[in-house]
């Protein structure tokens, strides 16, 4: 679904950037083959809707739907005449990404997002197509949100060591095996999956926050080293035993 192609033609959207002094048409955002550019030459016209959207994110404080491209003109505007090879220059340093349902219904690969390695932030909540291997090159990732989406692995996340925060709940996991050496996790959740073990989690001595309720974890012993937990989210789990908690100093909630 091309929805640029919905909302304007080529020739309105042409018309926008010559009236806002643009020494570029969409035609040559789209068919940039710049030697320094490559990657976006393989771009689709979906996923080049896509950056062009998150640039506008990472250049506002304000939130805005995809459809609101008059908004996303008017950001690129206040670069004033803005050369091509810079806004792309610029893209390739965003350090936030959206590429959620609630984004776009249309992503089919997330290949796209490998050569945006300057990314700390990820937002995939609810997208079907997970591409490990586009995923392990963005070693500077600190946050990941996947929740909703059809993962069933995490081990495309071993290289990424600086990952504090990992959102995974109601996705096809059953194993955390992936994340036992990202010792610098400081939250995880995955509630409502098939995970039945923690035992990869026992070298996260930074965690502070944990929820796995609704999961089919029976054994918390794998928790006793890690002494920063303040949060524990577990019912409905098969946990009969809580004994592991009791020198637990800085716990503040336990459910």
């Amino acid at each position: 679904m091309d929805v640029a192609k919905q909302l304007y033609a080529i020739e309105e959207i042409n018309a926008i950037f010559e009236n806002k002094g643009f020494d570029f048409t969409f035609e040559q955002l789209l068919e940039s083959n710049d030697d320094d550019i490559n990657w976006w030459i393989n771009l689709s016209y979906d996923w080049k809707i896509i950056i062009v959207y998150n640039h506008h994110r990472n250049s506002t404080t304000s939130i805005s739907k995809i459809n609101n491209f008059d908004s996303i003109i008017t950001t690129i505007n206040s670069c004033k005449k803005i050369k091509l090879k810079n806004f792309l220059a610029e893209c390739k340093l965003m350090t936030i990404f959206h590429c959620s349902c609630y984004e776009t219904y249309f992503i089919q690969d997330l290949k796209p997002i490998y050569y945006l390695v300057n990314l700390e932030r990820l937002y995939c909540q609810g997208l079907q197509v997970i591409n490990e291997q586009s995923i392990s090159s963005l070693k500077n990732l600190t946050f990941i949100d996947f929740r909703g989406s059809n993962l069933d692995s995490l081990e495309m996340l071993a290289e990424i060591k600086g990952l504090e925060d990992l959102y995974i709940q109601r996705t096809e996991i059953k194993s955390l095996k992936g994340i036992e050496n990202l010792t610098f996790l400081k939250k995880i959740n995955f509630s409502n999956t098939y995970v039945d073990s923690i035992e990869y989690l026992k070298n996260a001595t930074k965690l502070e926050y944990l929820s796995c309720f609704q999961t089919y974890v029976y054994d918390l012993e794998p928790l006793r080293n890690l002494q920063e937990l303040k949060t524990i989210f577990l019912y409905s789990t098969r946990i009969n035993n809580l004994d592991v908690f009791q020198q637990f100093k800085t716990l503040i909630a336990l459910t």
